[in-house]
């Protein structure tokens, strides 16, 4: 878990360490995403970029990342905290140590080792402002007086940059910055001025006179980064400096402190409690911001729920009065949606999404966002307590009354409610839908499940589901296996067991002061991947693989593809698919691979989906809870395959679909071309019981198979190794038994013809090349269709 120590105070003043890291590595941070950028701030003063840290200054505490450790500290400049105390300017210099100046009078300057955590004071250096250079600092007296002195020897004296020893020369609250080998300073007169100065001339030029009062300046890459005393943020080019050169104006946002690293500019936002960081070469500021919460696209401010539909997880980020959207395949923020109203509850089918407070709902839609809402409802009967999604249909739910809306004929949206008279609805608290379009409520401690119907219906109860819940969970969810997750007070409880199954509250993933404690707002997980989404303190999102959820994608094969691929005959089984069943198509291609290197362990996933209508598939197999089913795609002629839980299969006489040839009615029939025999009917050479059969083979007919995707004999063929049994397409036999025919008279024209058997032999043969050459060429053309070599 997160480590929380303390080290030894320097100086009577104390320090304080927080790991971001986890001992499992199962957490990582999406928003904000990276742990430099989290810092609960209140009112900060200052902030420093070097290579190993960044610095905030809040008060009289310093918060500095270590970028390598991965880790936060605090240090404390004085345990008084008084306001003399509060640090209010702060800058590394090359060696990494940092510098800052407080609010008190006199000398207020100090050296902080970041390593050692050792303060020094430096003697005889009272800085109104200052700015370092290499190893060397230049800085004001509280007259306006500028020094430079260098830093690598703390008793080398320091020197007047001005000439002559008239204070008059001095400049008024001078600002300072220093860029291109030249201290630029301020002159707070009647009219602000810049001016430069080279250290060693000591004779200052006049850069500009200025239309605006600079607070604080910083020069970076060229550009004069300014804040003024209302807030506003400016940027200008230089080496000259007027309104035309102007990149950059924020007005009254609040910006403070200033300062520079690389190729960017860090501004503070004191009243916000935000560092926020502008880039040079954009001309922009970027998306990264240290701070607690934000308004911008990639952060949270306020958010209170979570959904994740396929690979988009929606956060009800209320502060900022929008449904943020983050795509978990992309690791990116995409545009949000502004909403009207902050919701209470938040559902989604991936094409849309739903928010409700107590007393509204209204739709969105994913696919083309607008400020607008596609539907808005007001008509319920009670406080709304919950929503949940069922593959296009949305239900909601109050005491004592189940809502679904859904799209009619008209592409309009509609909604209607039933009464709900049954225990279950009396006071539910909670509620969710799992993968298969199942309902759940919770009532108390315990939970009911619902189907689709049974749920709309007034007198039906639901099926007790759980007990033993947390009586005051805040959110529960379902696994792909139909487990249930309760989320109460940070910690999970799942299938109702006393012991949680995880605790967050140990891995708040954020700096947070001594004895902090995340609040887990919300959760949500993935039917595909092992991977659970968590909101905090409505600010920042987290992900974890801790749970080792059951998904799509890790359906243990088991022994099921060395029963498939092996090449014995087998028994064939068609079912009947229910409606609303679940489909999870894998690739049977890379399955085979993946069992000829024995390592075939999990069922190749493709995409899953639910069934609308009832449908008939081939069983090819079985393996543990699931039926392993081929279906035939009559439109574009090719197969997929797919595992399906045996709960929504139903086995169909083999009568309706099979014919069994008595031992009078067997026949022997031809092969009309080189081919397998195939294990099933199922023409790919992935699945055969015999690798191959000669044209010409002779094999016995002992049934046949109809109303699949083709016509099949059910055949046996004599091989070396014994008798198989397997399927081909009665295209590929020729029923011929090699005896000429009786000779026929006909006329033809006028003259009476007799062709005797030897001719009509040849016929025969001829007839029989035709239709082998016509079955090669429709099995060839099916094959193409279906991908097949």
């Amino acid at each position: 878990g997160l480590t929380l120590t303390f080290a030894n105070a320097q100086n009577g003043e104390s320090t304080t360490t927080q790991n971001v890291e986890t001992s499992t590595e199962q957490y990582t941070l999406i928003a904000p995403k990276t742990y430099e950028e989290y810092l609960p701030l209140t009112s900060p003063t200052g902030a420093a970029v070097c290579e190993e840290y960044t610095a905030i200054a809040e008060g009289n505490v310093i918060y500095y990342y270590n970028r390598e450790e991965e880790e936060y500290f605090s240090y404390v400049h004085s345990a008084q905290g008084l306001p003399q105390d509060t640090v209010k300017n702060l800058q590394f210099c090359e060696n990494g140590n940092l510098y800052f100046a407080d609010n008190s009078s006199g000398d207020n300057f100090y050296e902080l080792d970041l390593k050692t955590l050792t303060k020094t004071k430096l003697d005889d250096i009272a800085c109104e402002s200052f700015v370092i250079h290499g190893r060397d600092l230049y800085f004001a007296s509280a007259v306006g007086t500028l020094y430079t002195v260098s830093l690598e020897d703390s008793a080398s004296p320091k020197k007047p940059l001005l000439q002559g020893e008239d204070e008059s020369q001095n400049p008024s609250k001078p600002i300072l910055a220093f860029w291109n080998g030249e201290l630029y300073f301020t002159d707070d007169g009647i009219r602000q001025s810049l001016y430069k100065i080279k250290p060693n001339v000591g004779i200052p030029t006049t850069v500009a006179e200025l239309s605006i009062r600079i607070k604080y300046m910083t020069i970076n890459a060229g550009i004069l980064a300014c804040t003024t005393s209302a807030g506003d943020f400016y940027t200008f080019t230089l080496p000259t400096l007027t309104d035309e050169g102007e990149l950059t104006h924020v007005p009254t946002d609040g910006y403070t402190s200033l300062s520079s690293f690389g190729e960017y500019i860090y501004a503070t936002q004191t009243e916000k409690g935000s560092v926020r960081q502008y880039s040079t070469t954009e001309k922009a500021f970027t998306d990264f911001s240290i701070c607690a919460a934000s308004s911008k696209q990639n952060r949270l401010r306020g958010a209170t729920k979570t959904f994740l539909t396929g690979n988009t997880l929606l956060i009800a980020d209320n502060g900022n009065s929008r449904v943020s959207v983050y795509n978990v395949e992309s690791n990116s923020f995409q545009t949000p949606l502004s909403i009207l109203f902050s919701p209470d509850f938040l559902s989604s089918d991936g094409n849309t999404v739903l928010i409700a407070n107590k007393t509204q709902a209204a739709i969105y839609s994913l696919k083309n966002p607008s400020d607008e809402p596609l539907v808005l409802f007001n008509d319920f009967d009670g406080e709304i307590k919950g929503a949940a999604s069922v593959y296009g249909k949305y239900y909601l739910l109050s005491a004592g009354r189940a809502y679904c809306i859904e799209k009619e004929e008209t592409q309009t949206y509609a909604l209607t409610s039933a009464r709900k008279n049954c225990a279950s609805f009396v006071a539910p608290s909670l509620f969710t839908a799992d993968v298969y379009g199942n309902l759940y409520v919770s009532t108390g401690n315990f939970v009911y499940a619902f189907d689709e119907a049974g749920f709309m219906q007034s007198e039906t109860e639901g099926t007790p589901f759980a007990h033993n819940i947390p009586a005051n969970a805040e959110a529960i969810v379902i696994d792909y296996e139909r487990n249930l997750y309760a989320l109460s007070q940070g910690k999970l409880y799942k299938n109702g067991n006393a012991e949680p199954l995880a605790d967050f509250t140990v891995n708040p993933l954020v700096y947070g002061k001594e004895g902090y404690v995340p609040n887990v707002l919300s959760f949500t997980f993935s039917v595909e991947e092992n991977k659970t989404y968590l909101l905090c303190d409505g600010t920042y999102l987290a992900q974890t693989t801790a749970l080792s959820l059951p998904t799509v994608k890790t359906i243990p094969v088991g022994n099921a593809s060395k029963e498939i691929f092996s090449q014995n005959s087998a028994e064939i089984f068609v079912v009947n698919l229910h409606k609303n069943a679940l489909l999870v198509e894998f690739d049977i291609h890379n399955l085979r691979e993946a069992n000829a290197h024995l390592n075939a362990e999990f069922f190749p996933y493709i995409a899953y989906n639910r069934l609308e209508y009832e449908l008939t598939a081939l069983q090819i197999g079985r393996t543990g809870e699931y039926a392993i089913v081929a279906i035939f795609d009559k439109a574009t002629h090719s197969y997929s395959t797919y595992v399906v839980r045996e709960e929504f299969t139903s086995l169909l006489p083999s009568d309706a679909y099979q014919t069994t040839y008595s031992e009078a009615e067997r026949k022997t029939g031809y092969l009309t071309n080189d081919l397998p025999l195939y294990k099933f009917p199922y023409l790919t050479e992935l699945l055969v019981a015999q690798e191959e059969m000669k044209r010409g083979a002779s094999v016995t007919l002992i049934g046949e198979i109809t109303e699949l995707d083709h016509d099949y004999y059910h055949v046996a063929y004599q091989t070396a190794d014994g008798e198989k049994m397997g399927y081909v397409p009665k295209a590929y036999i020729l029923l011929f038994e090699g005896t000429p025919q009786k000779t026929e008279n006909y006329t033809q024209g006028e003259t009476e013809s007799n062709h005797d058997s030897l001719w009509r032999f040849g016929y025969l043969i001829l007839g029989f090349s035709a239709v082998c050459i016509l079955a090669d060429y429709l099995i060839l053309r099916k094959k193409k269709k279906d991908g097949d070599k």
